[in-house]
């Protein structure tokens, strides 16, 4: 089955014709592959699942939906991501809400890997990409469009036929402060575009080391 993915850390479409569902535990995991339909369990360290990965054909149009389970799932996550595959991270109970919509009752709270397949395929639209590499641009981004609303603001008050001229002092006095605020923002989001390539570089070398 091959289904379209929009993105929302890009303005790409995506498409996947498989669908890996990981059900995490603390030793174990159960691993789900629409494509082969097989269920495989492994145990969970670097050596198994560095094992399964390999043995798997690559493809971009392979996502991966992991289990959140406090932790344990973090070694898998990061040998995934190290390899390239488009990953997507959910809560268990998102996945149970899933269940109970379509009517599937489990005899335990468990989540089988099969139903994060079935959760993936249904509810791509809806799913975010985990990004492996922080972004520390976009906090400045947000915080550069709230300036921004706040300074068109104070400039539809400053032009307004009613402004008196002690209020047009004031508000005079914000614009500027505004303005320099900007500036600043843009400044600190250009030198962070800048080097974002050596960021991305550090982090995959300390990714990769941590995954050996």
């Amino acid at each position: 089955m091959q289904v379209k993915y929009k993105s929302y850390n890009d303005d790409c479409d995506r498409k996947y014709n498989t669908f890996i569902g990981i059900d995490v535990s603390k030793d174990t995991l159960g691993i789900f592959n629409s494509s082969t339909g097989k269920l495989t369990s492994l145990e969970n360290n670097k050596a198994a699942i560095s094992k399964y990965i390999k043995a798997l054909a690559f493809s971009k149009e392979t996502l991966v939906i992991i289990d959140l389970t406090g932790g344990y799932e973090a070694l898998c996550l990061s040998c995934f991501a190290l390899k390239g595959f488009d990953i997507v991270r959910t809560e268990g109970v998102k996945v149970k809400g899933f269940a109970e919509a379509i009517g599937q009752k489990s005899k335990t709270d468990a989540i089988d890997a099969r139903l994060l397949v079935e959760y993936g395929e249904k509810c791509y639209e809806k799913l975010r990409l985990y990004e492996p590499f922080p972004n520390p641009i976009k906090p400045l981004v947000v915080r550069l469009a709230e300036v921004k609303d706040i300074h068109q603001q104070e400039k539809n008050i400053f032009q307004a036929p009613i402004c008196r001229l002690w209020l047009e002092r004031g508000v005079g006095r914000v614009l500027k402060m505004l303005e320099n605020e900007i500036l600043l923002l843009e400044t600190e989001i250009l030198r962070g575009i800048k080097a974002s390539m050596t960021d991305k570089l550090n982090a995959f070398a300390a990714l990769s080391f941590n995954t050996r």
